[in-house]
């Protein structure tokens, strides 16, 4: 007999914490998860013209940032969860993008730091400065639609 599929987790954040996706990733694997995030690059690695990794964002620096981003979509639409790892509260740009993604298609949401969150989203949802509003999740009475309602009572 085969044994249930185990669950997946996608883990988003800035790269910038790229420590935090492998610690949370070996932990989620220990408990007999399917982790997908970003890969930690090794002192050793070169790119393809021999320069040195990053310390964060190696797409940019490598111009595979559109085509990354794109990718992480595809491992969130592999997912059965999405855990962010907001460190100190910080959510980037693709990160939001990830979110807004991951909201749209009924991905659960978790949150390294919880508290967080409730801002994170309010700022996503009201467009707030540069931040486009969550497609569809705005009723025509300006009234949050129940799945928002529901991503948002269990934060603090």
């Amino acid at each position: 007999m085969t044994p249930p599929r185990p669950t997946v987790v996608c883990f988003c954040g800035s790269s910038r914490f790229i420590d935090h996706f492998g610690i949370w990733q070996w932990t989620a694997e220990r408990e007999g998860k399917i982790a997908l995030g970003l890969h930690w690059l090794p002192p050793s690695y070169r790119d393809a013209l021999g320069r040195p990794a990053e310390d964060d964002h190696q797409a940019e620096a490598e111009d595979v940032a559109e085509r990354m981003d794109e990718l992480h979509k595809r491992k969130i639409d592999l997912a059965d969860e999405v855990f962010i790892l907001n460190v100190g509260g910080y959510v980037g740009d693709s990160t939001k993008g990830e979110i807004r993604y991951a909201i749209k298609h009924d991905k659960p949401l978790r949150w390294l730091e919880p508290e967080s969150a409730r801002a994170i989203l309010r700022v996503l949802h009201d467009g707030i400065a540069e931040y486009a509003p969550i497609p569809g999740l705005v009723g025509p009475d300006g009234e949050l639609r129940a799945k928002f309602r529901e991503v948002m009572k269990d934060l603090p």
